[in-house]
């Protein structure tokens, strides 16, 4: 993850880039916010199909609505929230597949 943006609430920006040596072209991910007091605030998938070649930028807006506990961002410092991606599937555009747990 490379940044992120609340605002207007309910929506949140987040960017992103691929680190792997091979163009995605699909992935499984989350995003989750942590205060900090390493406790949960909330999280979001983000948006499978996505296409993004190696060492490039993206980024992905949510609208959060339904959800009180991403309010909470909206008043927190911003030193006292960190987000984080978990990748747990990545497809590349050479059709392998890789894994993580």
């Amino acid at each position: 993850m490379k940044d992120g943006s609340i605002g207007p609430y309910p929506s949140v920006t987040i960017k992103f880039r691929n680190d792997a040596s091979k163009e995605i072209r699909m992935a499984k991910a989350s995003v989750w916010f942590v205060d900090a007091l390493g406790d949960t605030i909330s999280g979001v998938e983000l948006h499978k199909d996505l296409r993004l070649k190696p060492s490039a930028e993206t980024q992905q807006v949510f609208a959060m609505t339904g959800s009180t506990d991403f309010e909470r961002l909206t008043t927190l410092e911003k030193r006292d929230a960190t987000g984080h991606i978990c990748v747990q599937a990545a497809v590349y555009e050479d059709g392998t597949k890789e894994e993580f747990k």
